[in-house]
């Protein structure tokens, strides 16, 4: 499947390749002149250079399933393709456990660090990701008993905080609920769940949801990139990061946090094995049911509706945002986008989290890059493989 692929790139240039080597060391990596995948787990990556293309493998031992880590390759690499998207990445863990299932990055040709990856695109946390974090403001609001679903807000054209002005893409009615603002990826209306929060406790919960501090598995992977912290957690950022900027996160963060949100409100440690632990309580049960039903109906009737499989209850939440520069700035022609899902949802077996880097789908003449219309179709193909 994957050479079927990688045949079809000819037209990016250069004769394509595809290595299959190393057969009690890597059970499954695809690369060619036009692409770089790596399939990431515990052991450090061994980079092999040829002279057109990088290997980096990983031992089979530290996945589960190397049979669905291969197949949700396939199908990133087939994503990434069609798209024309830079790069992108996948994990895949257990809600309850925590064990790591899948783990793959993958870079392409036109991205900025091709000839010479500079970070791994599903452990490092390189970007800011957007709506994704919604979730996380409105759970924490839930669990503060600060709103309920249908509690009424009023949301107006525009939210001014300092010098600054927050908008939505998409207007709500000036009297809406929390869970329109959720369906409908309020900026304004989260940020103003986020103002009755309060900076202190926001800044506590992103700390148990484990989004302000390094996986272990980073270590593995030396980059010179760091994360994006805030210097202060004044007001106004606050109410960014309620929405996601002011903060880079790794594919891996997002899939911990959004299991402890929804696994009935336990945290879990992510690791390629499972592993005797202590685990704290991050919301209430009652909050990790109402988060579930929220993002059930974020796919039936929400945005995410692309995510939906035929036999199953999926649950997911999507984000694009601007591409960071390296100057520190956002690069308004790039841009991230990225779904979480939770699978079955009444009963959450698997998070999956996928990101795809400056993607694009044709539609009408259009070119469409929001992660309903890029990424959430590679989320319900990737279930559809793996569901229980």
């Amino acid at each position: 499947m994957i050479m079927q692929l990688l045949n079809k790139l000819h037209s990016y240039g250069g004769d394509l390749l595809l290595f299959r080597a190393a057969l009690r060391i890597c059970k499954q990596f695809a690369i060619a002149s036009c692409f770089f995948i790596a399939l990431s787990a515990c052991d450090q990556m061994r980079p092999v250079q040829t002279s057109t293309a990088f290997i980096h493998s990983a031992p089979t031992r530290a996945l589960s399933t190397s049979a669905i880590n291969e197949k949700i390759a396939e199908i990133l690499l087939q994503g990434i393709t069609e798209r024309k998207a830079e790069g992108g990445a996948t994990v895949l863990v257990e809600a309850n456990t925590g064990q790591i299932i899948s783990l793959v990055s993958i870079v392409t040709p036109t991205a900025p660090d091709w000839e010479e990856p500079k970070y791994n695109r599903a452990v490092h946390p390189v970007h800011e990701l957007g709506s994704v974090f919604k979730t996380f403001t409105i759970a924490q609001a839930l669990d503060m008993a600060l709103v309920a679903p249908e509690t009424m807000l009023t949301i107006p054209p525009a939210l001014r905080i300092s010098r600054f002005q927050i908008l939505d893409f998409d207007q709500l009615n000036e009297q809406s609920t929390v869970r329109e603002v959720f369906l409908r990826s309020s900026n304004i209306g989260t940020t103003q769940i986020s103002q009755l929060i309060g900076s202190a406790a926001q800044q506590s919960f992103f700390g148990e949801l484990g989004l302000l501090s390094a996986h272990p598995l980073e270590d593995r992977y030396p980059t010179q990139i760091k994360q994006r912290l805030p210097s202060n957690w004044s007001s106004l950022v606050a109410a960014t990061l309620s929405f996601g900027h002011g903060l880079t996160a790794s594919p891996l963060q997002i899939a911990g946090a959004y299991s402890s949100l929804i696994n009935g409100g336990l945290s879990v440690p992510l690791s390629t094995t499972p592993l005797p632990q202590f685990r704290r309580r991050v919301v209430n049960t009652g909050t990790s049911e109402t988060l579930r039903n929220l993002l059930q109906a974020n796919v039936q009737v929400g945005a995410m509706s692309l995510a939906a499989e035929n036999d199953l209850e999926v649950g997911a939440y999507g984000g694009t945002a601007e591409m960071l520069t390296a100057s520190g700035g956002y690069d308004e022609s790039r841009l991230v986008s990225t779904v979480a899902a939770a699978f079955p949802i009444e009963n959450p077996k698997y998070v999956l989290v996928v990101m795809l880097e400056n993607p694009a789908v044709r539609v009408d003449g259009d070119n469409l890059r929001t992660a309903s219309r890029t990424v959430a179709p590679l989320v319900a193909q990737i279930i559809e493989q793996v569901k229980p």
